[in-house]
């Protein structure tokens, strides 16, 4: 008897307290998954929208100035939640949030309207996929004043364009905390034209512009970009113009090489409604990217933290680029913006940083190169950076005002910041979607 009762099992009111408590448990953990589910969902969403947008607006990039207008006037919408609410007449807001002042407003670019013509930019909306990822492109072009510019130079209001692109996902509703819409603005400024089209007078040095310069994968012993031909190795890029393209993968000491080109051109795109078409190539082959793919220029962290460059000439840890030489004196106003894409070498997720130098390059008699900084090194973090797609980063650099003299040349160079990647990171440009660029605000820009 006394074994007997040693050995009984549990009650059936036991077992079903205990059944009842592992329901609640299972049904807390469903609920932390699901939610977590939608969590990484909705943001997969969401990153393919930004990167559908920023798409889109390195597409507008590629139009003449004259050719970004809208096609016909954007049709309107009385649901909050659909971007065409902020069409009012011939203006679009700029604000999103609501009850926006009149100073938000600005006058629509539409082809017709205040005699613009030719304009090639269609409204929308327009279908795009992105793997499951579906949703609308739309797009506005609208007129805006810039205040830094003398009525000498700008008179009027319409200085500039501003496109918005706006990305509608679909199916929001089944998406717990997803926003409606993702949009991107981006100004477009021709310095070359004036308003409406009429010739400005020679820049004074009253007014600044916006010049950009296109990364590419050309050595500067060129002029201008050329056609790529397919993947390569690391090229060596601390020597001058002169020396050509150097790529050899084991040099001791290395071959100084000519620094990659910056140009006033962007990359064409050769087919305009295939993305496979141009392919997107590996400008380091000799460089292992396990875990992710080929592409792009890899660059492996330097051996020492901080941002130094002197003693780096490893073509694996520093990369240069050289504007042409400037055909005039070429003031430098004091602001540059450095637009790239980028991502980890390794796709697993983390923070990221790099090092950008300006300097003002120089070359003298037999070949010596003189490089003079602009501006200290600048350093750029992120604590969550591209991983398993390319991103698009974007910061400026600070440096007071500066006169290249004619002949001379812009250089940028970029390191990877040990402090913050355990690897290395990966860059693109030179390709029509993914074209990264140097932005200077100038007073006296280069006609190309």
């Amino acid at each position: 008897m006394r074994r007997a009762r040693g050995q009984a099992g549990f009650t059936l009111v036991e077992v079903m307290v205990a059944i009842f408590i592992l329901a609640i448990g299972l049904l807390a953990a469903l609920r932390i998954l699901d939610a977590s589910t939608r969590s990484a969902y909705n943001a997969q969403r969401n990153q393919a929208a930004v990167n559908e947008a920023q798409r889109q607006l390195e597409a507008l990039r590629r139009f003449d100035y004259a050719e970004l207008a809208l096609t016909a006037a954007p049709a309107t919408s009385t649901d909050p939640d659909d971007v065409r609410s902020r069409v009012s007449g011939a203006s679009f807001d700029l604000d999103r949030e609501p009850g926006a002042g009149a100073e938000d407003f600005a006058e629509l670019v539409v082809n017709g309207v205040s005699g613009v013509s030719g304009g090639t930019v269609d409204p929308g909306p327009e279908t795009f996929v992105s793997g499951s990822v579906r949703g609308k492109v739309y797009r506005f072009v609208v007129w805006q004043d810039d205040p830094r510019c003398s009525a000498l130079i700008c008179p009027g209001s319409k200085d500039l364009k501003r496109a918005v692109v706006a990305i509608e996902l679909d199916d929001v509703a089944v998406v717990q905390s997803s926003v409606s819409y993702i949009e991107l603005q981006s100004d477009f400024i021709n310095p070359f034209e004036g308003v409406l089209g009429e010739t400005p007078p020679v820049p004074t040095g009253e007014g600044n512009t916006a010049q950009q310069f296109w990364l590419h994968d050309t050595t500067c012993n060129h002029s201008s970009r050329q056609t790529i031909g397919g993947s390569h190795y690391t090229q060596n890029t601390s020597g001058g113009c002169p020396a050509g393209e150097q790529q050899p993968l084991v040099d001791v000491p290395p071959i100084p090489g000519a620094p990659d080109l910056m140009s006033l051109e962007p990359p064409p795109d050769p087919a305009p409604n295939d993305p496979a078409d141009p392919p997107i190539y590996d400008y380091s082959q000799d460089v292992a990217t396990a875990g992710a793919p080929e592409q792009g220029l890899q660059m492996l962290r330097p051996p020492l933290l901080g941002c130094e460059i002197d003693e780096l000439d490893d073509r694996t840890m520093v990369h240069r680029w050289v504007t042409p030489e400037m055909p005039h004196d070429y003031v430098m106003e004091g602001k540059v913006s450095l637009d790239f894409w980028t991502r980890r070498i390794s796709t697993s997720s983390g923070g990221g940083g790099i090092c950008a130098y300006l300097f003002v390059y120089e070359e003298e008699s037999g070949g010596v190169v003189s490089l003079t900084p602009i501006a200290s090194p600048r350093q750029f973090n992120a604590a969550s950076w591209p991983s398993s797609e390319w991103g698009n980063l974007s910061f400026t650099i600070q440096h007071g005002e500066l006169t290249l003299s004619e002949g001379k040349r812009l250089m940028l160079a970029i390191t990877v910041d040990r402090s913050y990647v355990a690897d290395g990171l990966m860059f693109l440009y030179d390709h029509p979607d993914h074209s990264s660029r140097l932005e200077v605000e100038t007073s006296t820009p280069i006609q190309p």
